[in-house]
C-alpha cells in the first residue's frame, strides 16, 4: 500500500500552494474472530476496515469545502431536491 494519497501536490515554492497526505494505519477486523490472526479475510464473513490518515498543506480547507459541497448536492439530487 502506497503511503500517500492522491491528491498530493507538494508545495513547489516556499509557503506555495499544496496539499499532501500519508496514511498513518490500517486495521482489518472480523466478526467472530479471535485470536491470531491468519492475514486472510474471509470473503463470506463480515469484516470491517478503519483506515486513518493524516493530511496537510494550506489547500486541505478548501479541498474539504469542495468535497461537503459536492456530497451535498449528490445527496440533495438523489433525494429530488434540486440545486
Amino acid at each position: 500500500m502506497p503511503n500517500r494519497f492522491a491528491p498530493h501536490h507538494p508545495p513547489t515554492r516556499p509557503n506555495g500552494a499544496c496539499i499532501q497526505g500519508e496514511f498513518t494505519g490500517v486495521v482489518v477486523t472480523e466478526e467472530g474472530r479471535a485470536g491470531a490472526s491468519d492475514l486472510v479475510v474471509e470473503s463470506s464473513r463480515a469484516f470491517g476496515i478503519v483506515v486513518s490518515w493524516r493530511i496537510f498543506g494550506n489547500l486541505v480547507p478548501i479541498w474539504l469545502t469542495a468535497l461537503t459541497v459536492l456530497r451535498h448536492r449528490r445527496l440533495r439530487r438523489r433525494t429530488g431536491h434540486h440545486d
